[in-house]
């Protein structure tokens, strides 16, 4: 296998023995030590507040009979709801000497977990 014959090769990274592209970002193979996928978790302070305020607001507008803040106080809530219910993301984090650097981040775990398996075996085949 020649050195930059592809290990993985799709539409978000390209993996080979030599390098690793994410995001349109190129990183030495030889300057990773190690791969791993991580979870990002949610901030849900922001989005609770939001639903909570979009309800009170729109039952206000519905007591005063206010078309406007109706609408405003519903798409509050809305917008709240979908931040809460929004797929997870998963992140594809490379350690290397200067740090832990997050090199893609996508809401499809199989693919993540694919990419980093890839790194992975790049990483031996260094």
């Amino acid at each position: 296998m020649s050195d930059d014959t592809p290990i993985l090769q799709n539409a978000h990274a390209y993996v080979s023995a030599t390098r690793v592209v994410l995001n349109g970002t190129t990183y030495a193979t030889r300057n990773i030590a190690a791969v791993s996928t991580v979870r990002k978790k949610r901030r849900r302070f922001g989005p609770d507040m939001a639903v909570l305020f979009g309800l009170i607001w729109f039952g206000m507008a519905l007591l005063f009979a206010s078309p406007v803040n109706i609408a405003l106080g519903a798409t509050l809530a809305g917008w709240g709801l979908y931040q809460l219910f929004r797929p997870s993301q998963y992140t594809v984090v490379l350690a290397t000497s200067g740090g832990h650097i997050d090199g893609l981040t996508l809401t499809n775990k199989a693919a993540t977990e694919q990419i980093a398996s890839a790194i992975a075996t790049a990483i031996t085949q260094r």
